[in-house]
């Protein structure tokens, strides 16, 4: 293949040292850089001027429609219905990977690549998504919807990469100060995403009760928008003791308070599944993240049927929350996964 790549610039240190690497290494580089309203901005200007001070093209484009759409409706949906959702993974999908990796093919360029802190591994023929060199920095568990054919023409220039390295690079190529700050977790909302889904989005937050365990009455919730599973803190009841969330109706508002133990699981099911080389390998070194922040699970086993998967694990799982994802691993390579129901 050539060397055209299309550089998903966000202006911010891991894209703009991607973009350092990759003209180092001889690519010729495009940053492109998405347009939403009252979001990027700021992105697309920093991102116009470092890809200036490199001396390489820089488009953007508007997405505000597509993004609502696909992003920020799915968002409040998910929140409405007592579910977690998790943004990132979802725009991975159908923005990032989506737009810009649909853009690249059309208009001739070889690769798209982003800075993101993964691999990919070539072997016999076939693409595999690995974990990053440095796996306190790895995102694989956000890259699970990828597809083989598009980590064919996918790079990941940070791999292998310290964070402070990117910064360091940034900062020798004279396009963003060593102590630029990171972006914010959740791009799109300003503050608090409470006040973001009711005030700006409209969110409906259905109100029921506090349930306990024995199905009594223990208080009235103030709406489902504000608490998740496995939440403790900032329920406002008194229990005389440490009280969790176990579960959330959406029907009825009504959500149940059990103790910690009730958090913990060691079967879990996932629909949404995608499984990037088209199967589940038969392995002994099969494991399970729930969350992208916590340890992982030795998988027992997995059943796939009617477009789901049940995995079982070895230790068990806390707080497995609907509407995040589940991601299988087999030793440093990523499946696929799925999301919880």
């Amino acid at each position: 293949m050539g060397n055209k790549v299309l550089l998903a610039m966000s202006g911010g240190i891991d894209s703009s040292a991607a973009a350092v690497i990759l003209k180092e290494k001889g690519y010729e580089v495009t940053g492109y850089t998405f347009r939403i309203d009252g979001v990027t901005s700021e992105a697309i200007d920093r991102a116009a001027v470092i890809c200036d001070k490199l001396g390489i093209p820089h488009l953007y484009v508007d997405i505000t429609v597509k993004f609502n759409e696909k992003i920020i409706e799915y968002f409040k949906n998910e929140y409405e219905h007592g579910r977690t959702p998790n943004p990132c993974i979802r725009c991975n999908r159908d923005i990032k990977f989506g737009l810009i990796y649909e853009y690249s093919v059309e208009n001739g360029f070889d690769y798209a690549a982003t800075g993101h802190y993964a691999s990919i591994v070539q072997k016999e023929g076939h693409f595999y998504l690995s974990k990053a060199v440095d796996e306190t920095r790895d995102q694989t568990y956000f890259l699970y919807v990828l597809k083989e054919e598009q980590l064919r023409r996918i790079l990941f220039p940070l791999n292998g990469i310290p964070k402070e390295k990117a910064r360091q690079i940034c900062g020798d190529a004279g396009i963003l100060p060593a102590d630029s700050k990171e972006s914010r977790e959740i791009c799109f909302v300003p503050d608090n995403y409470k006040s973001y889904l009711i005030n700006i989005l409209g969110a409906e937050s259905k109100k029921g009760n506090f349930i306990n365990n024995d199905g009594s009455v223990i208080g009235e919730n103030i709406g489902i928008l504000n608490y998740t599973i496995g939440q403790r803190k900032g329920l406002g009841i008194q229990l005389g003791k440490p009280g969790y969330i176990i579960s959330i109706n959406p029907i009825s508002g009504d959500i149940v308070i059990g103790d910690e133990d009730d958090l913990y699981t060691d079967e879990i099911i996932v629909s949404e599944i995608n499984l990037i080389n088209g199967m589940i390998p038969k392995s002994s070194d099969m494991y399970v993240k729930i969350r992208y922040s916590t340890a992982s699970a030795h998988i027992a086993g997995i059943e796939q049927y009617d477009g789901k998967i049940k995995i079982t694990t070895e230790e068990k799982l806390r707080a497995a929350t609907p509407g995040q994802s589940a991601v299988i691993y087999n030793g440093n390579t990523v499946v696929g996964g799925g999301v919880i129901i």
